[in-house]
């Protein structure tokens, strides 16, 4: 470990060190009434002037501000937004805008696009870094191409992507062909055909501490995220996202991984209220690709016809899909008696693994397996009475399900968010200390039983008195644009958008390195 963090430090110091020295800041602030030429006396009024004046891998720092503007970027810059920048009388005397500290919770810094292109366009351009800022009105917020050779990069950072596109793009919020990195941002109120939020692919993308919000796609796959390639998502809420608002049908609400060579993991998240008219209204696994979840609350999505908050569908018979299970909660999906499984639905020659899970309140069925399709289930409690070694059929005894806390009831304690404090409850789940006995529970917080629980929040910091919030370690982070209200009036507060105290995301600043490792190497995720 140590020559692994020796080598990674080593590669990441020179290239930030070097990159710094060659690169040169340039200034924008709408509010300069008087000459512009970039500099922090003279910005520019506008963020197409400084692009053009850039040079390769120089940084364009914005003001706050309403800046009418589609960007077409051809060469690698950084974007960063969230200045105080000065006041028009300031830089008529000669005086220098505050260009000192980006700060977007505090000075919005939004570039309002036109429906006819994307407020940004990346094209042609080995890596563009947005940081900051509130892309809105776009055909799409942003767009990335895979040129050249395949190995362009976008990156956005404390961002905010909202209301852009039309119920005929694919990627109303963000749409990335080139490698993608999302985090702490939000990404809400966006309206496409599929991947209205999110489309990425084929290049691999990682979406970490995100908000992925009430986007809505008219299409018949894919609400919050739409992806053909590799993809990790890590520590993100999914909620109130909505496929098939035109076609009347669809697939995948919350999230949709698919094709032959898709891998996904999902960890840390939660997928929330998301609605899907057809199947798989929380999470969508189709057409050969694979996926690994690991601590996911699938709760309370919706549906109009056929089930699966989880759907796991094959391309042929010949070629299914797979998935993996491991410390997942799906409840509160009752779609009724439609004689489907209202949790999860498995078709065409796929095979689900389920390890030290939960699966309750989802009406009169948990699964439906059709034939050719291979469930394995152990150390879970289903209502459906599933064999395998370790599981149960019994009432998990939530905390408080119908206000949304899907942590168990436990005598020696748990956390209580309603009260902010610590309570003991006068019974103990059936799935305290009851998961894989070979699981790991080492995030679990002492004393823990020296076994994991089953369900979402098993090996995770919140299995006890932790005053953790939510799974996603989602807050807003300080640096992050405001969340406001949503133009759709769905779920406001915590947005997954920034790990709370000091703990980023759940692996500190070493995740952080390691995933950017991972992603520039282009390593595959680990699996199970």
């Amino acid at each position: 470990m140590k020559y692994l963090i020796g080598t990674m430090l080593g590669w990441m110091l020179p290239v930030c060190f070097v990159s710094a020295a060659q690169a040169a800041d340039i200034y924008v602030d709408a509010r300069n009434g008087g000459k512009e030429n970039g500099t922090i006396t003279a910005p520019y009024r506008t963020i197409g002037a400084a692009v053009k004046a850039a040079s390769s891998g120089d940084r364009i720092q914005i003001a706050a501000g309403n800046y009418a503007e589609n960007l077409h970027l051809k060469k690698p810059l950084t974007l960063q937004g969230g200045f105080v920048g000065a006041q028009a009388q300031t830089y008529a005397a000669g005086g220098s805008g505050d260009f000192s500290r980006s700060e977007p919770s505090k000075q919005e810094s939004v570039i309002n696009g036109n429906a006819e292109a994307p407020v940004i366009l990346a094209e042609g351009t080995i890596e563009t870094t947005l940081d900051g800022l509130v892309l809105r009105g776009g055909k799409s917020g942003v767009e990335s191409s895979a040129y050249p050779e395949d190995k362009a990069r976008l990156t956005l950072r404390h961002c905010r992507v909202e209301q852009n596109g039309n119920p005929s793009v694919i990627g109303g919020g963000i749409r990335a062909k080139s490698e993608l990195l999302v985090e702490d941002s939000i990404v809400r109120d966006n309206v496409g055909d599929r991947g209205s939020g999110i489309a990425s692919g084929p290049a691999r993308a990682i979406i970490a501490r995100t908000a992925i919000q009430a986007n809505t796609s008219h299409g018949d796959h894919g609400g919050g995220l739409y992806a053909a390639g590799p993809v990790d998502v890590v520590g993100c809420l999914v909620v109130d996202n909505t496929v098939g608002k035109t076609a009347g049908y669809g697939w995948g609400g919350g999230l949709m991984f698919f094709n032959e060579g898709t891998k996904a993991t999902v960890t840390d998240t939660e997928v929330r209220g998301n609605f899907a008219p057809t199947k798989g209204s929380g999470v969508f696994v189709d057409d050969g690709a694979e996926a690994s979840l690991r601590n996911v609350l699938i709760v309370n999505n919706r549906c109009a016809k056929e089930g699966g908050a989880l759907y796991v569908d094959g391309a042929t018979e010949q070629l299914g899909s797979k998935a993996w299970l491991t410390n997942v909660t799906i409840a509160g999906h009752d779609c009724g008696d439609n004689g489907y499984g209202n949790a999860v639905v498995m078709e065409r020659a796929s095979t689900l693994e389920v390890v030290s899970s939960i699966f309750w309140n989802n009406g009169p069925r948990d699964t439906s397996v059709q034939p050719g399709n291979t469930l394995t289930v152990r150390y879970s409690n289903t209502k459906d009475k599933l064999p395998g070694p370790g599981n149960l059929s019994a009432d998990p005894l939530f905390a408080s399900a119908q206000t949304g806390d899907y942590r168990l009831k436990n005598q020696a304690g748990r956390w209580d968010p309603s009260l902010n404090q610590c309570v003991k409850d006068d019974v103990t789940s059936p799935c305290v200390d009851k998961g894989d006995p070979d699981g790991s529970y080492e995030r679990e917080p002492k004393p823990n039983g020296g076994r994991v629980d089953m369900g979402a929040f098993g090996n995770s910091p919140l299995a006890g008195c932790a005053p953790e919030q939510s799974l996603t370690t989602a807050a807003p982070g300080s640096n992050t644009p405001s969340l406001g209200p949503s133009r759709s009036g769905a779920a406001k507060g915590r947005c997954g958008c920034e790990a709370p105290g000091s703990r980023r995301g759940q692996w500190g600043w070493l995740g952080v390195a390691l995933s950017w490792l991972a992603f520039r190497t282009r390593r595959k995720p680990f699996r199970r």
